[in-house]
Formats: structure tokens, sequence, C-alpha cells
């Protein structure tokens, strides 16, 4: 084979592998797709999101309204590249504003990721998950106004989606956790596993609280039927009157519960509501 020939093949076989590097990541979570996923995951995908590509990135991951989705998100990019004085270097997806979503071809964009949370929320929307990221002004859609801003950009963001099969916490909790144990640095899983964990605390707190608020009714009951045909004693009075005070307090402790978990929901949906008014 002449020279000439070998040293194109060579340069050839050289930036193939060199654009593999840039435009391919490592994913957050380790899972053979070559095997059927675990059962705790309905749908998984990883793809990389690279700072000098403009426009979003069809996931292929379909969801719905009441699937729970998280998006793990790590890697940095480097808006400035070949600017100086300019503060937009070294950006995480953690600073919120950068990766963005659509869901379907012409829906509004948002912010995935809320500030200082990996958890996606997508409960107002369903369809086609689109991703990319965001450098300037955007169009409704997420189509950027100055696409040519893009291409002085250097780094990628690592993505992995994940929509889960169950909304057990306890099982998606415990799976996350095995993550972390293989890659103990990965922030995308530290801060989802603390949502999920939270979430979970939240949950027995009320199952909890529900079921000694049945029990403490029951007693309640249980001893105004037994006083039903004969005057009260003092003792049972002061009894009841005891029941009836730790009912109302476990009744407001579900009340306060309950806007907690309300609250949780209100800041997994934030992102979807979070759009142009970004700080980029």
């Amino acid at each position: 084979m002449p020279k000439r020939t070998v040293f194109l093949f060579q340069s050839s076989l050289f930036a193939c592998l060199l654009l593999f590097i840039i435009c391919c990541s490592r994913p957050n979570i380790r899972i053979d797709t070559g095997k059927p996923l675990p059962s705790v995951i309905k749908a998984y995908k990883h793809i990389t999101i690279a700072g000098d590509r403009a426009g979003m990135r069809d996931t292929g991951i379909d969801v719905r309204k009441e699937d729970q989705v998280s998006i793990l998100a790590t890697g940095s990019i480097d808006f400035c590249a070949k600017w100086g004085g300019c503060k937009y270097r070294n950006v995480t997806p953690a600073d919120h504003w950068p990766l963005i979503g659509r869901i379907g071809k012409e829906g509004h964009y948002f912010h995935p990721i809320v500030r200082d949370t990996h958890k996606g929320g997508f409960s107002l929307q369903e369809g086609r998950l689109y991703l990319g990221c965001k450098d300037g002004p955007l169009q409704a859609n997420g189509r950027p106004y100055n696409p040519e801003w893009y291409r002085d950009n250097q780094g990628t963001f690592s993505v992995d989606i994940i929509v889960w099969s169950t909304d057990d916490y306890g099982q998606i909790i415990n799976f996350l956790s095995e993550q972390l144990e293989e890659n103990p640095e990965n922030k995308a899983i530290k801060d989802t596993l603390y949502i999920y964990a939270t979430y979970r605390q939240v949950q027995l707190a009320a199952e909890k609280a529900a079921e000694a608020a049945q029990e403490t009714q029951q007693e309640i009951s249980d001893l105004q039927r037994q006083t039903a045909n004969r005057p009260t004693s003092a003792t049972e009075r002061q009894q009841i009157q005891e029941l009836e005070a730790r009912l109302a307090s476990l009744q407001a402790t579900l009340a306060e519960l309950d806007q907690m978990k309300k609250q949780l929901q209100q800041e997994q949906q934030k992102s979807e509501q979070l759009t142009a008014s970004s700080s980029f």
C-alpha cells in the first residue's frame, strides 16, 4: 500500500476515533443494554449533549403524564472557549439553565433539572422527549435564534433518562443505592437518590400517621359504644378527651405531610414552568 494511502487511512481512522470520543460520553448509570432492563426500569437511554451542537436531540424516549421520570446529567461545557473575560466556563447541568428539554416536536421547552436536583418532572405533558443545551435566546420550542453561537463551545453533558416502571420509592432507592456504590462520586446519582429518599421518608411518615389515626379513631369508637347506654365515668371521659386530642394531633400531622407531598410535586413540576426566563 503506498505511503500516502497509508497516511490518509491513518488520518481518517484518527479523525473517526476523535469524533467518537468527543461525541460519546460515559453513562452515569451502569446498565448492560444487551440484557433485559432491571425490573424497576421501564425505559432507559443514554445520550451525549454536545455543547457545539445547536437544536434539540430526539432521545427516542416517549413519556406519559403518569410516568416517574429521572434525568441524570453530568459533565461540563465551556461556552467561552474562544472568548476572553467570559464567565460561562465549566458550566454544569446542576447550574440549572444549560440543559433544556421539550415534549413533542413543537412543545414548549423547559428545564428538566431543577436547581440542585436531578429529578425531571413531566406530569403536565406527554410525548417524545427531546433534549439539548442552551446558548443564548431560544424560541418557544427550544430552537436557538443564533445557532452560530454554538460553534465555538467545547464540552459535553452525559445524560441518562430513566422511566421507572414503578412508583415504589423503596425499589427505586435500592436501585440507585447500588448504582452509587459502583459510582460513588457521581453527583447526579447522589442528588436523585436524595430526592427519592426524601419522598420515601414523607411517604413512610404519612403511612405511619394514618395507621395511628385509624387505631385511635377505633379506640374512641369502642369507648363511646361501651358507654352508650350508661353514664360515662370521669376516667372514661378523660380517656376519650386524651384520645381525641391524640387524633387531632395525628390529623394535623397528616395535613402537614400532605402539604409536604404537594410541595415536592410542585418542585418536580417547576422545571416545566421555568422557560425563557433563565439567566443566559
